[in-house]
């Protein structure tokens, strides 16, 4: 947007019109658009008078600057108050448990661990099988007919003769019988969020070390 200053030059004014334009990195705020506004009116040439229509249409143009100025500004601080509520959510993540999919979990000293399958159709039977880091088999779970959907279970941290294992980390398995043949199905294994990033990739890092998205979570408990 321009404005002709050359009426107030001429009343000795210029040093006062380039002062305020050039506040705000030479940008004119609202004041000192009227404060020009009304020296031009004062000191112009009654013989030649500046077009009335001109100065109306530049005031409504800085209304309208101001105006978007100010919702800039307001929609700024809503941002602001996003991200400070974002980082308070995520925050409260730290410490929680979470179903996250993979098909290795940790089992603490006497603890349990939880998992989810997601069972694409109705089967007359499922089973969990658990591996040790030797690769041998400690517990097999049969867990009978179910629905299609998401099947919750529980290892409670016993071997298949009753025995507590060791704490360490152990393999799950999970199979449906579906039309008489044995599926593996996609599981979510209870884990344990230690950090969260804040720097927008939305991430947690698990106690084991991994690192995995929002989108990787079933449940939080």
């Amino acid at each position: 947007m321009s404005f002709d200053i050359s009426t107030a030059k001429q009343a000795g004014l210029a040093t006062e019109a380039a002062t305020a334009a050039k506040k705000k990195s030479g940008q004119l705020d609202q004041a000192d658009f009227m404060k020009l506004l009304t020296t031009q009116l004062q000191h112009q040439d009654p013989l030649s008078p500046q077009d009335s229509s001109k100065l109306l249409e530049q005031m409504s143009m800085m209304g309208q600057i101001q105006g978007m100025k100010d919702m800039s500004s307001g929609i700024q601080t809503m941002v602001d108050a996003m991200s400070a509520g974002r980082v308070f959510q995520a925050s409260s993540m730290i410490g929680r448990s979470v179903l996250v999919a993979g098909d290795n979990a940790d089992l603490a000293a006497g603890g349990q661990v939880k998992g989810q399958v997601e069972l694409p159709s109705t089967t007359e039977n499922w089973k969990v099988t658990v591996t040790d880091s030797h690769g041998d088999v400690v517990r097999v779970m049969d867990m009978g007919a179910h629905d299609s959907g998401k099947a919750n279970f529980t290892w409670d941290g016993r071997k298949d003769d009753g025995t507590q294992a060791a704490a360490g980390s152990y393999t799950f398995k999970a199979e449906a019988s579906v039309d008489g043949k044995l599926e593996e199905e996609k599981m979510y294994l209870q884990a344990q969020v230690a950090s969260v990033n804040l720097n927008g990739s939305g991430a947690f890092n698990l106690q084991d070390g991994r690192q995995v998205g929002l989108n990787d979570v079933s449940e939080i408990f």
